[in-house]
């Protein structure tokens, strides 16, 4: 049985990606502004559309090697992340208020959820289900 707070981290980084995928859909018309302003066209529309898939994917593979299939290689990745992240916070909300008014918000709540989700993964209740492998 997987411990409380892999379950917890589970559904927390579910939302991340919820708040993430609408915070996408909602500024995807400015992000392509942007690009078909610096006159990358239809490459950086296809650029545009292969990073968020790849994003995603890596993420949702992240998600399965943490919660699934125990890795501490894929917890290890997702901290470093989630530190990038972090660090590029203010350069991100900036980028973000730039795109649409409202972006700042759920992308401070998900910096925030990621963090949390971070720390869950090193909660003494965690220790047996890394230990697995």
């Amino acid at each position: 049985m997987r411990p409380r707070e892999i379950r917890l981290f589970e559904w927390l980084f579910v939302v991340v990606l919820i708040i993430s995928a609408v915070q996408s859909a909602l500024s995807w018309s400015a992000a392509r502004a942007v690009l078909l302003t610096q006159g990358q066209g239809l490459v950086g529309n296809g650029a545009l559309i292969a990073v968020t898939i790849i994003s995603y994917g890596g993420y949702l593979a992240l998600w399965y090697f943490i919660a699934r299939n125990p890795s501490r290689v894929a917890r290890g990745i997702f901290v470093a992340l989630t530190l990038l992240g972090i660090l590029a916070l203010p350069v991100s909300l900036r980028n973000a208020q730039a795109l649409s008014p409202l972006g700042m918000a759920p992308m401070l709540v998900s910096s925030i959820l990621q963090v949390v989700c971070a720390v869950l993964l090193f909660r003494p209740g965690t220790r047996p289900w890394f230990a697995q492998r």
